[in-house]
């Protein structure tokens, strides 16, 4: 194939012209049209991401922020603690899980989007245009060097992972600290029983619910992350076994 090729990139518009046959240039069209609607696709999704990103640090700021300014604002600070930190404590993993999840759920389909794009675009537009230096990025973000490639993506995706998980992780163990110290039976072997418990008998019983709730939800954010993880592994070893498509 004989192929000419001018490639002109808009944020919505993609034109290449080259000299193929109708049917070749229908094809090619519309593999434009697939990319240009994917491509959107990504970026609205992206965007959502980064909006979750930030009202989860909105959020976890606020309920943060608020229990400082409880106990500053305190007549005793143990009567503070036990008023109202506790039950933040247990609010913060179900804020940090679910946001979380939510950003796991476009990440997982924005790595769909892009295996499609490199395994069923990139390359018959590459064939259909006949020149093998076009249409490379999705090769190069999943396989490339130590800028853009999986090294990058590991130094990236661990701490955006600890920003849902370790809230979540630091506020259940400090919670779980607190309803043993609460139990009658650990204070009186600890000899604790002339300090006020953190959790009262009423109160103790509202919030074992509400921990094994975090605990659920804590565990399936971490499925989801690790299958997210799963996922795109299992994406870039079918890459390397796609056979590259012929007309």
């Amino acid at each position: 194939m004989s192929a000419q090729n001018t490639v002109s990139k808009t944020k919505a518009q993609l034109d290449i012209s080259i000299s193929n046959t109708p049917k070749e240039d229908n094809i090619l069209q519309a593999l434009l049209n697939e990319f240009n609607m994917l491509h959107n696709e990504v970026a609205y999704r992206s965007d959502y991401q980064s909006r979750f990103l930030q009202f989860h640090i909105t959020t976890l700021t606020l309920i943060l922020g608020a229990a400082i300014s409880t106990l500053a604002s305190a007549e005793s600070d143990f009567n503070a603690v036990q008023i109202f930190s506790p039950w933040v404590l247990l609010i913060i993993p179900i804020e940090s899980c679910i946001f979380g999840l939510w950003y796991l759920d476009h990440a997982l389909v924005i790595a769909e989007i892009g295996y499609y794009i490199q395994t069923r675009i990139e390359t018959r537009i590459r064939v259909l245009v006949d020149d093998p230096s076009i249409f490379w990025w999705e090769e190069y973000i999943r396989t490339g060097g130590t800028i853009a490639g999986q090294r990058r993506s590991v130094r990236v995706r661990r701490p955006l992972s600890l920003t849902f998980a370790g809230p979540a992780l630091v506020s259940m163990l400090t919670t779980l600290v607190f309803l043993l110290l609460s139990l009658p039976v650990v204070r009186e072997y600890l000899g604790l029983t002339s300090i006020p418990a953190i959790y009262n008998d009423l109160s103790l019983w509202l919030a074992v619910p509400l921990w094994i709730t975090d605990l659920f939800v804590f565990r399936a954010y971490l499925s989801s992350d690790l299958h997210t993880r799963k996922i795109s592994r299992e994406r870039n070893a079918q890459i390397d076994k796609t056979p590259i498509p012929t007309y």
